[in-house]
């Protein structure tokens, strides 16, 4: 069987929803241009969407709605049924929606299934959520995850007790180079938002640790912007007038790339202050080091400190540590050679590890092994 399409299962997709999964799996099309690749997610309204893309076909399927995050579209494994027949199923995981329609559509080709971090908001329904899960990651030809940490670590990949393959996460390195941002707009970032600035990036939900980093503003020398748009907005807004911060903590809101090219130009040093395994990477933290910014980032217990180096292109903390995380942050502040040092050190690791080469090179080794298998796994699944 020849095979040359990937069907990419998940919820959402980048563009429009700018999460870190749904934007790995547009990196991944970018990243793997000798193959198609199709995607089926969920649209946010009853009625089902085609969209042609230059990579492939997505197909936005009708949903009633979302429990606990979990898209509810009963038409999903049907269309899965339809649009897997001659394609690589990559699924991407956590997603109950998708794991249920693969084990509820069958195969009649090859899987493979990338983990990409544990639930944690939701733990309270792991019981019966770690069947689904386990079944998933045993079918699979291969199973993909982030960091070492993650596949050491992660409970439902032990409980499944099956192999891993690390395939870093990527990112297009030159997008985000220092220089390819405009100077004028870096100088009214600057002008706003004070010549030295800390950045942080992400969606506005609770596990990205924004809250206690409001709660800190007052004891960082450098004043805080944070961009990103989510459901905690109101909350951090109200936050930062309770506590008195609003001249050293701006919500910019969600950015363009353009823009975001421009506020990582523009900042003095990068923090990612999340709280718990939620977190199990940090995309974002790529993007930063392949701008040229020294990082400081909390240790959840994933693969946050695999992200870059500890100690070379940036500060690792303990994720429970206010006073820990606080210190680096000032540390960095008031060293601008050592912050030079290791934004140059953070490009340069990236450059090698997480390029949009290097990830496409990981992936279509997989692949063509995943394909290679085909069909001797058929049995792993009920047709």
């Amino acid at each position: 069987m020849s095979i040359d399409r990937v069907l990419h299962v998940y919820k959402d997709i980048y563009p429009p929803v700018p999460g870190g999964i749904e934007r790995h799996i547009d990196t991944i099309r970018r990243a793997t241009p000798g193959w198609r690749h199709d995607v089926l997610v969920c649209a946010h309204g009853l009625r089902t969407v085609r969209r042609d893309t230059p990579y492939g076909i997505e197909t936005h399927v009708g949903q009633l709605g979302r429990l606990l995050s979990a898209p509810l579209a009963p038409a999903f494994p049907r269309r899965l049924r339809k649009q897997r027949r001659g394609a690589l199923v990559h699924l991407h995981m956590p997603n109950p929606t998708g794991e249920a329609s693969v084990l509820i559509a069958g195969r009649d080709g090859p899987l493979v299934a990338t983990y990409h971090c544990d639930i944690f908001r939701q733990r309270a329904l792991l019981p019966l959520y770690r069947p689904l899960v386990v079944a998933c990651l045993r079918a699979a030809d291969a199973v993909v995850v982030g960091s070492a940490a993650l596949a050491a670590t992660s409970p439902l990949i032990r409980a499944a007790d099956v192999p891993t393959t690390i395939v870093p996460y990527g990112v297009d390195v030159e997008r985000w180079a220092p220089g390819t941002a405009s100077q004028e707009a870096i100088a009214g970032l600057r002008a706003r938002y004070g010549a030295e600035h800390v950045l942080a990036v992400g969606r506005l939900v609770s596990y990205k640790g924004f809250e206690r980093l409001v709660r800190l503003a007052h004891r960082v020398t450098l004043p805080l912007v944070i961009a990103g748009d989510g459901p905690q907005r109101g909350q951090l807004e109200a936050l930062i007038e309770r506590a008195g911060v609003a001249d050293r903590v701006h919500l910019v809101g969600r950015v363009s790339d353009d823009r975001l090219a421009a506020h990582l130009a523009a900042a003095a040093v990068f923090v990612m202050p999340s709280i718990n395994r939620a977190e199990s990477f940090g995309l974002a933290t790529l993007e930063a080091q392949a701008a040229g910014l020294a990082i400081v980032a909390t240790d959840v217990g994933t693969g946050t400190g695999e992200a870059f180096a500890p100690g070379t292109s940036g500060l690792l903390v303990r994720a429970d540590d206010d006073d820990a995380l606080v210190a680096a942050l000032n540390e960095l502040a008031a060293d601008p050679d050592r912050r030079r040092a290791m934004g140059e050190a953070g490009r340069r690791r990236v450059a090698e590890r997480n390029s949009l080469a290097t990830l496409g090179r990981a992936l279509e080794e997989l692949y063509t092994a995943a394909c290679a298998r085909w069909p001797h796994s058929s049995s792993r699944l009920p047709a």
